[in-house]
């Protein structure tokens, strides 16, 4: 299996999180449907972390991972462990195609925490994607030496994100990916309600056939692998949900019956998702924008005729792919 891409060390200041609850404490998470795979690391019991629940690892014998209490695994140097080789991974195998299972877009959450260094060596840790041939998707970096995040979009280059964490605090990191559009978006947030983006709608490096879900893995990039920090990542929790693409909702069906010129189309969605809509009729055959968000848009239709008057509405994702498009009937009398 391919691994990460090369990890960019110049790093410059951008900004400092500061995060509240600490590696003992717990994140909430909130429940989503349309479940992969979710874990809390206690059911079945991780008495160690490769061999259960299907993950496995590159060292799952020398302590470089295992449970650090119940609940919670981790990877890295704590206790002076060393990696087998450059690296230690570990990952799980999931083997699901989200765009032909027609739920494309797939939000990963997990919980980590990253314990510093106290021996004056600093490594890397990271939460990498691939796909089900072992081509590397995309990852997340996270510099233990400075606290910054990186991200690779799967071409081997890493791009510092605007936001920096604590070693030694638990938080919340959400990726999402639309396979059916190569774009992903990634946050960062802890139990106190700081919430914030890392990046939204970054274009991956890979698209079409090679986008599906293969291998999650967590892993530790030690700077210098003979001589390695005692640092390690914690896991506390992990969920990865997939859901369908977005879909028009219009509030009031489809047919209305009406006896002025003027009528208001209005829709929306559950959620607000990267897709625009628009709208034509015979008279105003251009595409339009709606007003409003995708949320909550309306179609402001005037100088409607006598009889049947018809509107169609589209639904287009960040690709101008059309995803939905439905017909509205106003019949005025």
């Amino acid at each position: 299996m391919s691994r990460c891409g090369s990890f960019g060390r110049k790093l410059r200041a951008v900004c400092l999180l500061v995060i509240v609850g600490t590696i003992a404490g717990q994140i909430c998470s909130r429940a989503w449907g349309g479940t992969i795979y979710s874990t809390s690391f206690d059911n079945p019991p991780f008495s160690s972390w490769a061999g259960v629940d299907g993950w496995y690892s590159t060292d799952p014998s020398d302590g470089v991972v295992g449970t650090s209490s119940p609940g919670v695994v981790g990877i890295g140097g704590l206790g002076g462990s060393k990696p087998s080789g450059s690296f230690a991974a570990a990952g799980r195998d999931f083997f699901v195609d989200p765009v032909g299972s027609k739920q494309p877009i797939v939000k990963l959450r997990t919980d980590i925490g990253i314990l510093a260094s106290t021996n004056a060596n600093h490594d890397i840790f990271a939460l990498a994607l691939y796909n089900s041939a072992g081509t590397y998707l995309c990852a997340l970096y996270f510099d233990e030496g400075t606290g910054s995040i990186l991200f690779d979009n799967g071409d081997g280059n890493t791009q510092l994100m605007p936001v920096y964490f604590v070693p030694g605090y638990y938080f919340q990191i959400e990726l999402t990916v639309d396979f059916s559009t190569s774009l992903a978006s990634a946050t960062i947030s802890t139990s106190n309600g700081w919430h914030s983006d890392l990046f939204k709608d970054r274009k991956l490096n890979k698209s079409g056939s090679a986008l599906n879900l293969g291998t999650f893995e967590y892993l530790w990039l030690p700077t210098n692998p003979s001589s390695p920090g005692n640092d390690a990542m914690l896991v506390d929790d992990l969920s990865i949900e997939a859901s369908p693409a977005p879909s028009l909702i219009l509030s009031k069906g489809a047919v209305h019956h009406v006896s002025g010129p003027n009528f208001i189309v209005r829709g929306g969605q559950a959620a607000e998702d990267n897709v625009r809509v628009e709208w034509r009729t015979k008279k105003h055959h251009q595409w339009t924008g709606v007003r409003g968000s995708s949320t909550s848009w309306l179609v402001p239709v005037r100088q409607l005729v006598k009889g049947r008057n018809l509107v169609d509405i589209r639904l287009l994702n960040a690709n101008d792919a059309v995803i939905d498009q439905k017909r509205v009937v106003i019949i005025r009398k």
